[in-house]
């Protein structure tokens, strides 16, 4: 169950409001930009910084509703914390995927087993004491 915790967790690293989101060639080009297409031990700190600080808000401002994976902030809220708007879009496209993933899942015997909100609640938490 650990596992499934885990896959929801960086799973999160994605929502799908009613915005436009990025092509996977876009999401592929803002990860390199952000410099999060390397090995941490590769990274600045600014850019350890930041994907930290963008796990932090993605966690917090995340809602399970229907099985689906949503920001309740907006990019401006991420430009508000300090962040560059291009972590939200990362975030959103994450989640859209995520969402596409998880509705498949649902359709299995194991996925109709599974409490989406519940499990991504227990990975939040594991996630976000790893500070």
């Amino acid at each position: 169950m650990k596992q499934l915790y885990i896959l929801l967790a960086l799973l999160a690293l994605c929502s799908c409001n009613q915005q436009k989101v990025i092509s996977e060639a876009e999401y592929n080009d803002l990860i390199k930009e952000l410099g999060w297409d390397q090995p941490d031990s590769l990274m600045t700190p600014e850019q350890l910084g930041i994907r930290q600080n963008t796990i932090q808000i993605a966690f917090t401002n995340t809602v399970v509703k229907n099985n689906e994976m949503r920001l309740t902030v907006d990019r401006d809220y991420f430009v508000k914390q300090g962040l560059p708007a291009i972590c939200y879009d990362v975030i959103q496209f994450n989640y859209h995927t995520n969402n596409k993933v998880i509705k498949d899942l649902k359709k299995t015997e194991v996925g109709k087993m599974i409490n989406i909100a519940e499990a991504f609640e227990e990975a939040k938490k594991e996630i976000l004491n790893q500070k």
